[in-house]
């Protein structure tokens, strides 16, 4: 517990956000503070993470509720916002790197060598590495539950996982 003077108006934001966000007050503290310190950024702190990640999210962070505000919808509650709000990531990443490399990764190509896909994985290279991740992400909770089963300590990746599901799950009811 801690004791803290905030001014009113803040007072009063928080308290919208926290009604808004489904959460007490005191959760609605929690969660910006954690987001703040970078708890919720791939369970590293912020300064941890290389300097074009932490722009990512930046850019993230500043398009996303933009975005939704002009859309009338949050992203993850609307799919077509959810959809067009990638597409405006993707124009801003595009945008703020306009030196980078236009070409294949060799990585990438090597990896189509081997894949069921074939050739058709350097087209679809991002839904096929997405789908792997979030399937680690749809079964992350069933994950958490069979390391606490088994006794062993789990991973901090996992648990953040499972709060990121969690808070998603809060928003959308």
């Amino acid at each position: 517990m801690i004791a803290a003077r905030i001014p009113r108006e803040t007072l009063e934001t928080l308290k919208a956000a926290a009604a808004r966000n489904r959460r007490s007050l005191s959760g609605e503290i929690a969660a910006r503070l954690d987001f703040s310190v970078g708890k919720y950024r791939k369970g590293q702190k912020r300064d941890d993470l290389a300097l074009h990640i932490s722009r990512l999210l930046d850019l993230v962070a500043f398009i996303a509720p933009i975005f939704e505000r002009s859309a009338g919808q949050r992203w993850h509650l609307n799919r077509f916002t959810g959809q067009e709000l990638a597409k405006a990531i993707g124009y801003g990443m595009a945008r703020l790197s306009p030196d980078a490399d236009d070409v294949i990764p060799p990585k990438v190509i090597a990896t189509a060598k081997t894949h069921s896909a074939g050739k058709a994985y350097l087209t679809h290279f991002g839904e096929s590495e997405a789908e792997g991740i979030l399937a680690w992400f749809e079964h992350a909770e069933d994950e958490r539950s069979l390391y606490e089963k088994l006794g062993q300590p789990v991973p901090e990746w996992l648990i953040e996982f499972c709060k990121i599901k969690r808070d998603l799950r809060r928003r959308s009811k």
